[in-house]
């Protein structure tokens, strides 16, 4: 098996071409190739191009194909195609609604196969920090902009991968069937706030679906029939009825931050699980710490520039007569999304002392974590998310020579509130 990275323009183009002409599995046309009668789910916009197209050539004998990332891995049996074909996967911006992190474009679209293909995606604990693992499915983007989820075939929970079976090449996404909502992360102080359980089926659907199920992702549903009680750990008052429960917080910044607000759920043959929200508390700006300290205050704001497609959120403040400052950079208009750290973008640096950096990478390893945007509006409304940082590297930028640049890693974690001023 042969496998090398290729320009993206290149295949942009040619890409795009054939999503439009993808077949999908779920929806019925007539002699036009137009929908029989009204599209069953939520219609959303294509994802945009977020990285490098890598790509494979896999033969009658079949093989495998991992993303650079290790984040997607492509089985094909044995079988499965007649001659060589050259398979590729982009990732690309996730417009599934309950989507976690990156979508992935597969091609090409028109190709089909003997016999099915296994995709897995990995997952991480942090994305299963507000669900669980068995509330984990995978869905494939149709020719009508609507998302169709699979009940997945198989859930690994040791090496954290959930996998399905498909006869097709789309764009794929790894979603939660079903979570809390709104998925803010920060409550201002003395803030109410409603919560609520949602699925993302049907009605008289199963959550999560059975293997090999296949069902339209919709508009957010009440799960009134899972939840039995709600809990709180942590600051503040909580009042619950059903699926719908309203959070408020306290006046003053508590202790033990954040603050964790738990449904139960009965999944009936699957069982009872937790979901979990946790709400950050504090005024607008951006608080961050580092390893075991306590969170400090910022003023900030987040940008998009439009010319360079870049986000940056931004903020300062002195403290113990220091100024400190953060940037934080990303590719793409500013949405819901959940990125994780390389050595490129997003792009972490919090300085002080105008020579001392964290960076999110310490010499070429870069920190486990991410940055998730979990709440955006306009110019001039709040964008809302946390960033997290397990051992980002501290850069001395006046080292003397024949000294060590990189004196130590840290922990930082962080949440914000800020407007966006562009």
């Amino acid at each position: 098996m042969k496998t090398y990275k290729i320009n993206i323009l290149v295949l942009l183009t040619l890409l795009t071409v054939a999503f439009i002409s993808c077949e999908d599995e779920g929806v019925k046309n007539d002699d036009n190739g137009n929908p029989s009668g009204p599209v069953v789910g939520k219609v959303t916009e294509i994802g945009v191009p977020l990285g490098e197209v890598e790509t494979t050539i896999i033969g009658p004998s079949g093989g495998s194909f991992s993303t650079s990332d290790n984040r997607l891995r492509i089985d094909v049996p044995a079988g499965a195609f007649t001659s060589d074909q050259t398979l590729t996967v982009q990732p690309i911006t996730n417009n599934n609604g309950p989507g976690k992190g990156l979508a992935y474009r597969l091609s090409p679209h028109s190709l089909t196969f003997s016999k099915p293909i296994k995709l897995t995606f990995s997952y991480t604990d942090e994305e299963t920090s507000t669900t669980f693992a068995e509330a984990l499915a995978i869905a494939y983007q149709d020719k009508y902009k609507v998302w169709q989820a699979i009940g997945i075939s198989e859930l690994d929970l040791i090496n954290k991968t959930v996998s399905v079976y498909t006869t097709h090449f789309s764009d794929w996404s790894l979603f939660e069937s079903f979570h809390i909502i709104p998925a803010t992360s920060t409550v201002s102080l003395g803030e109410t706030i409603e919560l609520k359980v949602v699925g993302y089926f049907g009605e008289d659907l199963l959550v999560p679906l059975v293997a090999g199920e296949q069902a339209p992702i919709t508009e957010p549903r009440e799960a009134s029939q899972y939840v039995k009680k709600w809990t709180l750990a942590g600051s503040g008052v909580l009042k619950s009825t059903g699926a719908k429960a309203t959070y408020t917080a306290p006046n003053q910044v508590p202790t033990v931050n954040p603050v964790a607000v738990t449904a139960e759920v009965d999944l009936k043959h699957k069982g009872k699980y937790f979901l979990v929200r946790n709400l950050y508390i504090g005024q607008t700006g951006i608080y961050l710490k580092l390893d075991n300290n306590d969170f400090f205050h910022m003023e900030g704001e987040v940008r998009y520039i439009q010319d360079a497609d870049l986000s940056m959120l931004t903020g300062g403040t002195i403290l113990n007569g220091e100024t400190r400052g953060i940037a934080i950079h990303w590719q793409g208009k500013i949405s819901k999304q959940t990125f994780q750290w390389t050595s490129e973008f997003p792009l972490f640096n919090y300085n002080y002392q105008s020579r001392y950096m964290y960076l999110q990478y310490y010499y070429q390893e870069v920190s486990p974590g991410s940055l998730i945007i979990t709440g955006y509006g306009d110019v001039g409304e709040y964008v809302t998310g946390t960033f997290y940082l397990e051992a980002s590297g501290l850069l001395d930028s006046q080292v003397p020579a024949g000294g060590n640049p990189w004196p130590r890693k840290g922990k930082i974690e962080g949440f914000f509130k800020v407007r966006r001023s562009i």
